[in-house]
């Protein structure tokens, strides 16, 4: 029920909007239209991406595995528990768990969300 809310308010105001009678500046109102707005793409060079693998790899290597596999589980227990997860997210940063780490410790307790179909 409310997301159908939500996307019936959303398409009365993009029809209001359509239709001038709601304005959004820089849109149907004061908007320059004969004018071209061009957005430069940031290029990082490949060599960046190398770098920073190199360094990932470097650190993994570099630290204690097991207290990284005790954090990650350490994380699963919290929110098996119900628990604040914070302070063991904390511990498992400054046990240099990657973010990926992380939320595969996370995912593999509740799962990805999927929003319901109607």
């Amino acid at each position: 029920f409310p997301q159908r809310e939500i996307q019936e308010s959303a398409y009365q105001y993009q029809k209001a909007v359509e239709r001038n009678e709601q304005s959004i500046v820089g849109v149907n109102k004061y908007a320059m239209s004969d004018e071209i707005h061009r957005t430069d793409i940031l290029q990082i060079d490949e060599t960046v991406r190398v770098h920073q693998l190199e360094r990932l790899k470097a650190t993994k290597a570099r630290r204690d595995n097991g207290a990284v596999a005790s954090s990650l589980e350490k994380i699963k227990r919290a929110c098996n528990d119900d628990e604040n997860t914070m302070p063991a997210i904390i511990d498992a940063v400054a046990a240099y768990a990657t973010v990926e780490e992380i939320c595969v410790a996370i995912r593999d307790v509740y799962g990805i969300y999927e929003e319901p179909a109607f």
